[in-house]
């Protein structure tokens, strides 16, 4: 789950980070929700400027990593087929963005994301790189399918002694309770073979080298909690917390008991991408694909 700390950015990954999300969107709205600089700053960024005539696609703020100014460049533009640009990261050159926009043989579109040539340490490491792509794509569809966006991340507070991430689920409570203790569910965001005792005290396992033990916490429909173990550093907690509104989930999960703020933000980093994957299982049913091929 966890990449490098947050050190000074001073190599470049070769390694491609490649996304993909189905959109049930026709391509002419996902390829405005992509260049429209109103749209942008709906799934995407704080703020966000597009002239493509001009050669600006730029966006900027609190959900962007190293996003204190615009470090975007626009390389190319396919009208309703692609875009690339380039995003320049401190301590190192320029990265490279290519997004392509398909047909997609069950109906709709699919989106995809080649990110190439950004730090393989600091603030805007792999780690990052993954959260902000995966918040940001899974937020893309959504916004185009009309349904609730994840809650943006934040790249400019990091973690001070636990990692806490939230989303809204548009399920009801009951189903993404019952998915939290489903190892057929459980494995498709963990991408583990689970193992899960459903009694407090009862072993609680994605399957990893690491990770979940036991169980904590069980209340129904409301809290899941269980005892992590990461190598060479403390036990800690994940406590998920599980609220109804309107037929939809609200999920708080905060991840506590570290000794480390560089841990803790690195988890706060590395439980996006999962979250995202749970609530696209749940909101999909069986047109659900994994982002991550």
């Amino acid at each position: 789950m966890v990449a490098p700390g947050w050190i000074e950015a001073v190599t470049t990954s070769n390694d491609p980070l490649r996304l993909r999300v189905r959109i049930d969107a026709t391509i002419e709205s996902v390829h405005k929700a992509l260049t429209d600089a109103d749209s942008l700053t709906e799934w995407l960024a704080e703020s966000a400027e597009v002239a493509l005539d001009d050669g600006r696609f730029e966006f900027w703020g609190r959900y962007a990593p190293q996003g204190d100014r615009p470090r975007q460049r626009l390389l190319s533009t396919e009208p309703g087929r692609a875009l690339s640009f380039a995003w320049d990261f401190d301590g190192s050159e320029p990265s490279t963005v290519e997004i392509a926009i398909d047909p997609h043989d069950g109906g709709g579109s699919v989106v995809t994301v080649t990110h190439t040539g950004f730090p393989s340490s600091g603030s805007a490491d792999p780690t990052a790189m993954d959260c902000f792509w995966h918040v940001s794509l899974a937020n893309l569809a959504a916004h185009c399918e009309g349904l609730p966006t994840m809650p943006p991340f934040d790249f400019s507070v990091p973690a001070q002694g636990d990692a806490l991430v939230r989303t809204v689920i548009d399920v009801p409570v009951d189903e993404v309770f019952a998915s939290l203790l489903d190892p057929a569910q459980v494995d498709k965001w963990t991408r583990g073979t689970a193992v899960i005792e459903p009694q407090v005290g009862g072993r609680y396992d994605f399957g990893w080298d690491h990770g979940p033990v036991k169980i904590l916490e069980l209340e129904q429909d409301k809290v899941l909690a269980y005892l992590w173990r990461y190598p060479d550093s403390p036990d800690t907690t994940v406590r998920w917390a599980l609220r109804s509104s309107r037929g939809s989930t609200y999920l708080t999960l905060v991840h506590g008991g570290f000794d480390n703020d560089q841990l803790a933000e690195e988890f706060r980093q590395g439980w996006p991408s999962y979250l995202v994957e749970l609530k696209r299982v749940l909101e999909h049913g069986p047109r659900w694909e994994p982002m991550k091929a």
